[in-house]
This record gives structure tokens, sequence and C-alpha cells, in this order.
């Protein structure tokens, strides 16, 4: 077997792939659960299956199946729950405090792109929710539970300092026309 390039090598690392040769070339219809269960893997403490290859830059782990790249947990449940993996009209949404390296069936199911935001938000893993200032008058940000309406239940995020200066210009444009 010929050894890889260091071009070869430099691309397999950039894109997550393990620098070592399959020993067995498979194809994307030979992937089944038996595949799937003998992937190498550690276990953390969470019980999610984090395999041995390194994440993308947004930290899911991808697998390289004859040249073309697949994410891994789509992969799992395209396979578990008998899905299209092409199709756009689902994603992977992952359990609370699981890795998102994870591919453990018990820990992903599918779900629409809304159901995947809600949960990112409900986890904590919102990369909106990781903003604790805000941009534009540098205040902190206050979360609040709606109560009534069309969005009951969700959660809205708001600067105090800048929703105080849009109050003080509504009351004083009113008090100014009356």
């Amino acid at each position: 077997m010929p050894s890889l390039t260091k071009a070869e090598i430099a691309w397999r690392i950039i894109h997550g792939i393990s620098i070592r040769r399959p020993r067995k070339s498979i194809k994307f219809s030979d992937v089944n659960k038996e595949w799937i269960d003998s992937l190498r893997k550690t276990i953390n403490e969470n019980g999610c299956w984090i395999p041995i290859t390194k994440p993308s830059e947004r930290g899911y782990c991808q697998i390289g199946i004859k040249g073309v790249v697949y994410r891994l947990s789509r992969l799992v449940v395209s396979v578990y729950y008998n899905l299209n993996y092409h199709d756009i009209r689902w994603q992977t949404r992952h359990s609370s405090g699981c890795d998102k390296r994870c591919f453990w069936i018990e820990h992903l199911k599918p779900g629409t792109a809304s159901e995947n935001e809600n949960d990112k938000i409900l986890h904590g893993t919102h990369y909106q929710l990781l903003k604790k200032v805000c941009p534009k008058c540098g205040g902190p940000y206050s979360n609040t539970w709606l109560k009534h309406g069309p969005h009951k239940g969700k959660v809205f995020r708001y600067c105090s300092n800048c929703s105080n200066e849009r109050r003080r210009k509504r009351y004083d444009t009113t008090r100014k026309d009356s």
C-alpha cells in the first residue's frame, strides 16, 4: 500500500478524516447499524459516543465514504430511522448535555429545523445565547419567558438599556403630539 503524501495527510486532517487508510473500502449502501457500532470511539461521562476523528470547525464529526464527506450524526439518524440522508426537510437533534460530536443513537433523533433551534435555546448552546452584552450600547442582556400571546413559552432576550431608551422616545413623541 502506498504511503500518504504530505498534501493528502493535510487534507485528511483538515476534513477530520483518519490518517490511517481504512482496511476495507466501504460504499454508502453498506453503511448499517453494525458498521456504525463498529466505529472506533471513546465514551465520555455523559455516555456520548465520540469518534476518534478530528471534528470540523463547527464541532461536528464528519466521515469520508468513497471520497464524499458525511456528517456522522446525520448518517446515524438516517440509518436508524430509515431516512434519506440528502433530504433537507429534517435535521439531527441532540439531547440535552450531549456533545456535538456524539453519534450514539440514544442521544440523537430527527426533527425539523424549528425543533432543532428550540432545542439549542433550551440546552443553552445556541450561538446567540452566548452573547452576554448588547452590541449597540454595551448593556447586559435580560432573558424573559413569554407568558401570553402567540410566542407563549418562548425565551425573549432584550437589552434593558436599549428597551428603556425606545420606551422613552415613544413616550416623548406621544407627549409632544398631545
